[in-house]
């Protein structure tokens, strides 16, 4: 059986599907999804920065990220489900409750969030990628471990 692994941010357009990405390449048998708190109405696709900058370190994006908005569904059918903040941890909570336990920051190894970056430019989305792949390679050696 896949593992079930989804990862939240805000709007899903920025840090969410880039962690998908990554956590997708380290966990290749894994099943990984991304989904956002707020999708805004506008959103059609990832944020171009942060597909130019996965692109930029080898990550395939070849693919159209289609934002979507976290469904208590999504939340109930994951085994782990990451977020990058702790209010989005707390969001989920009350959303579904029955999630404790499986609800972690995706920094939790390294003890903290990954802040958005969205329209901060080139190099505040680089960081941010820095800190997903950091946080991910955290997640992928406990994951394999277990």
């Amino acid at each position: 059986m896949r593992e079930r692994i989804l990862v939240v941010c805000t709007a899903n357009i920025c840090r969410s599907p880039m962690a998908a990405v990554v956590l997708a390449s380290a966990l290749p048998e894994a099943r990984v999804t991304s989904a956002g708190l707020r999708v805004p109405p506008w959103a059609a696709d990832m944020d171009p920065v942060a597909r130019e900058v996965l692109a930029e370190q080898g990550y395939p994006v070849g693919q159209r990220h289609v934002p979507r908005a976290l469904f208590e569904n999504d939340v109930r059918e994951a085994d782990l489900v990451l977020v990058m903040e702790h209010w989005q941890r707390e969001d989920i909570f009350m959303r579904a409750p029955f999630a404790r336990g499986r609800v972690f920051l995706l920094g939790h190894w390294q003890g903290g969030e990954v802040a958005d970056p969205y329209g901060r430019g080139h190099a505040a989305v680089a960081c941010a990628l820095e800190q997903i792949e950091l946080a991910c390679r955290g997640w992928s050696r406990r994951w394999v471990a277990a």
